[in-house]
């Protein structure tokens, strides 16, 4: 599938093969893996929510100058904190 940067490819469980092909450019790569969380994805660029309202949320703090990670220091994660206890 031809694409230009940059590219967001989600693989399901399974087998696959993803072939890269950069001409003379460069090729750079950030993987990204984890457990299924079995619930509802909706990407638009680099917004990733479970709703499409919860992308437009997201689009309007950003232009808004809003910051989306001002409590990241003290954020902890619904499923990382049952597999904790």
């Amino acid at each position: 599938m031809p694409c230009q940067p940059p590219a967001v490819f989600v693989l399901r469980l399974g087998k696959f093969d993803l072939k890269v092909r950069s001409g003379d450019e460069s090729a750079h790569f950030f993987v990204i893996a984890g457990e299924p969380i079995n619930e509802p994805i909706v990407q638009y660029s680099p917004f990733v929510m479970n709703e499409q309202h919860e992308i437009y949320e997201a689009m309007l703090d950003y232009q808004a100058g809003g910051n989306a990670v001002e409590n990241a220091a003290r954020w902890a994660s619904e499923i990382g904190m049952k597999r904790i206890r």
